[in-house]
């Protein structure tokens, strides 16, 4: 809700208080479920159909549409007293469960539209230092926010800048003698 009331694409979800046949007239198949609470792609359930959704009686749950095009992590470094952003785009071309999943294997792009959004989101929510999102796009190209983690991400040595950018801040601070 916050996101999207910013204009930032975010997929349609519900959560567990809402009836599965809503959930279904919603959305439709494929759709997906993810713990409220997880990292790292734990506990996503991907459904196909209603015998699949129905046999699932976890609770905590929030229930997505499945966006099912390329999936990006976007891993940024913000500084707020330089007032810069340092952000590399990582394709994720090989995923630990085939559709979904955490990366095992990554491409640097170019995808300057990708960081602006990262970076509006993470404005939006006041993020300072390493942060790491998911965007998938849809099949007409647009981007969508899945995930926003106010950490560095699990592919950052493939984004080396934004770990320069974290020591650069530490250095810096550790100078004039205030800890991170």
């Amino acid at each position: 809700m916050i996101m999207s009331g910013h204009g930032i694409p975010v997929p349609v979800s519900f959560d567990d208080k809402t009836s599965r046949e809503f959930i279904v007239r919603e959305l439709g198949f494929p759709l997906l479920s993810k713990p409220r609470i997880g990292r790292g792609g734990g506990g996503v359930t991907l459904y196909y159909n209603l015998e699949e959704l129905f046999q699932d009686t976890r609770t905590g749950l929030i229930f997505q549409e499945f966006i099912p095009g390329e999936e990006f992590g976007v891993n940024l470094f913000i500084d707020p007293e330089e007032e810069t952003i340092t952000g590399v785009v990582l394709e994720k071309i090989l995923l630990k469960e085939g559709i979904t999943g955490n990366a095992i294997a990554v491409e640097r792009v170019e995808r300057e539209d990708l960081v602006q959004l990262g970076a509006k989101a993470a404005h939006v929510l006041a993020m300072e230092g390493p942060v790491d999102m998911d965007i998938r796009l849809r099949w007409d190209g647009t981007p969508v926010l899945l995930e926003i983690n106010a950490r560095l991400g699990e592919n950052v040595l493939s984004a080396e800048e934004v770990l320069v950018g974290l020591f650069v801040a530490w250095e810096k601070k550790e100078r004039i003698g205030v800890s991170l």
